[in-house]
């Protein structure tokens, strides 16, 4: 019989589509997850779409997880669609050659088990390939589309309108994405738990909207908006649920920060921050005495030059 093998993790790796190959001829019954991330032989990315449509024939497969791949075509997705009816999760960031075809490849297997995809960084992801997601993929729960350039406020408002069951949203780096956008989505998007808008043209506007209208939303990052100011922290209101909030790069002031680490009042757990203008230890300093040290102050490593505070429980 075949390799028992279910989870395989070979990201960063020199595996090939040989290796892929070998992998869905020995496991082809048990393999359930598999991650092959940023692959690379001799200086080149080494996985293309014979490697990928080799792993149809892994009919048990539901996580795929993949990352920049130029050369993994549409024909790829459909064999896949064909071979893996199981598929819950599937991530294909900067896969830069796949289009409309190839993302909707998934019938009505894909329909009914696919929950979380990932389509940031390819350059073929619209607005129209976004409704259509949401309407053939409709128990989508988390969605990714970062640094998608066509992507635009239409596209948000397709997302709002016909995916309703998504939890956690990421639209960070798309460039077209404005207030007015977020001012007509958001009341659709009550549901939210969690939305990335870093580096999108928003202000203080739509922070706003979001917190007045995604009543369940627990995480929010507005990284890099040049937009969101002190105002956007008046606008966080006791009863709130959200728990972290990501401000890197925002134009926020000491005082507006002060401010909000004073505002016992809120939910929040979590801050992430990082700005010139700022000064954590004076802002942190300015509430010792009434809050008792009630937050923390530490660097968080995975946010390249930004600052945690973390509320004492």
């Amino acid at each position: 019989g075949g390799v028992r093998l279910r989870d395989l993790d070979v990201s960063w790796t020199a595996v090939t589509d040989s290796s892929l190959l070998l992998v869905a001829t020995v496991a082809q019954e048990s393999l359930v997850k598999l991650k092959a991330r940023g692959c690379t032989y001799l200086g080149r990315k080494s996985i293309t779409g014979r490697g990928v449509m080799a792993l149809a024939a892994c009919s048990s497969l539901e996580v795929l997880k993949l990352y920049d791949y130029r050369l993994i075509e549409n024909d790829s997705l459909e064999a896949l669609a064909v071979g893996c009816p199981k598929m819950r999760q599937l991530c294909i960031p900067a896969c830069y050659a796949l289009s409309d075809a190839g993302i909707l490849a998934g019938g009505e297997e894909w329909a009914r088990t696919l929950r979380e995809l990932d389509l940031s960084r390819i350059p073929f992801v619209s607005n129209a390939c976004l409704k259509m997601v949401a309407l053939r993929y409709t128990f989508l729960t988390n969605l990714r589309v970062c640094g998608c350039a066509k992507v635009s406020d239409d596209g948000v408002l397709h997302l709002a309108t016909f995916a309703l069951q998504l939890e956690s949203l990421a639209l960070s780096s798309c460039p077209l994405i404005t207030d007015h956008g977020v001012i007509a989505a958001m009341p659709l998007f009550s549901h939210l738990s969690a939305l990335e808008m870093a580096d999108c043209q928003i202000s203080d506007i739509s922070i706003s909207h979001i917190l007045g209208t995604c009543t369940s939303l627990r995480m929010l990052d507005v990284s890099n908006c040049l937009g969101v100011t002190d105002a956007s922290l008046r606008a966080l209101r006791a009863g709130a649920r959200l728990q972290e909030l990501v401000l890197r790069g925002c134009p926020i002031t000491t005082q507006g920060l002060a401010l909000l680490l004073l505002n016992r009042s809120l939910a929040l757990t979590t801050i992430y921050i990082e700005a010139e203008t700022i000064d954590i230890e004076s802002a942190h300093l300015s509430i010792l005495d009434k809050e008792k040290g009630s937050w923390t102050i530490a660097h968080a490593n995975h946010l390249a030059g930004s600052t945690k505070l973390s509320r004492r429980t």
